[in-house]
């Protein structure tokens, strides 16, 4: 049971904190189980004129540029969409912000699914095109539940702006788990994306229930709600010299940050969902079927989870260069994970030749993401003469500087995947 901050209601059975903890594996939703149905995709955008064979069919340009197209597209549009969010939203109110983005998150799995069981060999290039407008309206729809989830939390015990955190890691889990079980229940691309894509459809029910049922029987949640609408006319402070004063003093950590979001996003997922096994083809289910979503996704979110801990579990750096330093090293891991074997290679060479030391560094970009990302959100807002508004205004730094990093690195990637 989690008490109030003043003297309102306890949190009975933790119903909120719950809440928080699946609306934040919804937050991630929408880039995780769409994305990570890669056989799904695979076979929706392959050459129908030669026949289906995961293991052995070169990539053609759809396939090619998918998971990069999408990347930027699902990191670009959270730019327009998180500014028009934090300008105009500010007068709805937050309970209907939530119902209509759960309304909409409904809607768009609906319509996945509706397109798992149509035939669209056929229009394979409006499809295309109609896939990645879906996924400019579900990142849309995710970064104003974001923003406002982020509102939402501001108004809560810390505690449940860490379950909202710990959700999100989780969610990557999750999917690349469920997208590993509906293959092994049933291979068929077809059957395998639609009973993928109705998980996620289920997870979102469940949490838009609990969100209702907080909402009507949970005296705690509805009494921290009364609280942002009592505040709603609260306004943080936004004169320049506040601003400068906060980007000179964490100048470092917004460098480092900067370079830590936008060296993964570069590569992950867009390019390293394209690495294949050095034995794929020779019929090993494992090679064939399992590598990519066990190594690329599961094993990546597992150690990005792990790094997001170890981050919270030791003390704050006292010295912002170090992480500075810390989030540049990660560079030539970049660097290594290029030279391994892409599928999307057509001239060059694969150095790398060894899954094993390809798994490690999956491993190694896991952990140092999840470690670099925490380490520079719980290092940032400290020794303010002005705590709440100079805190409030450097996490929304901080917020921006990973969109705009993950926007940048994303066009990066798809440049990477024309070249390679």
């Amino acid at each position: 049971m989690t008490k109030a901050s003043d003297n309102g209601p306890n949190d009975r059975y933790n119903l909120s904190l719950i809440l928080f903890y699946t609306m934040g594996i919804v937050t991630q939703v929408s880039s995780s189980f769409i994305l990570n149905a890669q056989l799904y995709w695979k076979y929706k955008f392959r050459d129908v004129d030669k026949e289906w064979d995961p293991a052995n069919d070169s990539p053609n340009e759809l396939q090619k540029e998918f998971t990069a197209d999408f990347s930027v597209v699902g990191n670009v549009t959270p730019l327009a969409t998180i500014a028009l969010s934090v300008i105009f939203t500010r007068r709805w109110n937050i309970t209907y912000r939530i119902l209509a983005c759960f309304t909409i998150y409904i809607a768009i799995y609906l319509l996945i699914m509706l397109f798992a069981l149509i035939d669209t060999d056929s229009w394979q290039r409006t499809f295309f095109y109609t896939t990645i407008v879906i996924v400019v309206l579900a990142t849309s729809t995710n970064s104003l539940f974001l923003v406002t989830l982020l509102h939402l939390c501001a108004k809560f015990p810390p505690i449940y702006l860490a379950a909202m955190l710990s959700g999100q890691a989780m969610c990557g889990i999750f999917s690349s788990s469920v997208q590993i079980l509906t293959l092994i229940v049933d291979s068929n691309p077809t059957t395998n994306g639609l009973l993928y894509f109705s998980v996620a459809m289920l997870c979102i029910i469940v949490t838009f229930i609990m969100f209702l049922i907080n909402r009507s029987h949970s005296k705690f949640f509805q009494y921290q709600i009364k609280q942002i609408v009592i505040d709603q006319t609260d306004r943080v402070n936004m004169k320049k010299e506040l601003v400068f004063t906060v980007l000179r003093n964490q100048k470092t950590i917004f460098f480092a940050l900067l370079f830590v979001a936008g060296a993964t996003t570069m590569i992950q997922p867009g390019i390293t969902s394209t690495i294949r096994s050095m034995d794929q083809g020779n019929g090993n289910k494992w090679n064939d079927t399992y590598f990519v979503p066990a190594i690329t996704f599961l094993a990546y979110f597992i150690c990005d989870l792990c790094g997001r801990e170890l981050a919270m579990r030791i003390a704050k750096p006292s010295n912002s260069v170090a992480i500075l330093i810390f989030s540049l090293c990660r560079i030539p891991l970049v660097v290594m994970l290029l030279m391994c074997n892409l599928s999307v290679k057509d001239s060059t060479p694969v150095i790398v030749q060894s899954d094993v030391i390809y798994i490690l560094l999956q491993l190694l970009l896991g952990l140092t993401n999840g470690f670099g990302l925490n380490i520079c959100i719980v290092s940032a807002p400290r020794n303010y003469k002005n705590p709440k508004e100079e805190t409030t205004l450097t996490i929304a730094i901080l917020a921006a500087i990973i969109v705009l990093g993950d926007a940048i690195a994303a066009s990066l990637g798809l440049i990477l995947v024309k070249i390679l």
